[in-house]
């Protein structure tokens, strides 16, 4: 009966290769232009990843210093409007959050590929 639904839905180690496979052969299509950067080039690539996470949540980045400088600045404020901001607060952080996890998803492959050319570099140079 076991051997049954192991055929029908498989074991868990080939649903989870099943369910990573596509960001693998991504990793490697992304490895096979990666490969032939420089050093340099590499440094740089992981300068355009820090650039894309800060560039996606500039806006919300923004928002949160300008609320907090609010509170900071006007201590008369009513506290239903005190809640109100640090909701709003709350808010932008969790899609400032969200916004970073769907940057890292889209860079995941060529950072894994990055990681990949720098230990093959670092292999291979004696100093």
């Amino acid at each position: 009966m076991l051997t049954f639904f192991k055929k029908l839905f498989g074991d868990k180690a080939s649903r989870d290769l099943k369910a990573i496979q596509p960001k693998l052969d991504e990793t490697i299509k992304a490895y096979k232009h990666i490969s032939n950067l420089s050093v340099d080039d590499l440094r740089h690539k992981t300068v355009e990843f820090k650039a894309a996470i800060e560039n996606a949540v500039a806006g919300e980045e923004n928002e949160i210093s300008e609320l907090k400088r609010q509170l900071e600045t006007e201590y008369d404020l009513a506290t239903d409007i005190k809640e109100k901001i640090y909701a709003q607060i709350d808010r932008l952080e969790k899609q400032q959050y969200e916004k970073t996890e769907d940057v890292l998803n889209q860079i995941l492959p060529e950072a894994f590929s990055v990681i990949k050319a720098a230990a093959h570099l670092f292999k291979n140079n004696e100093r």
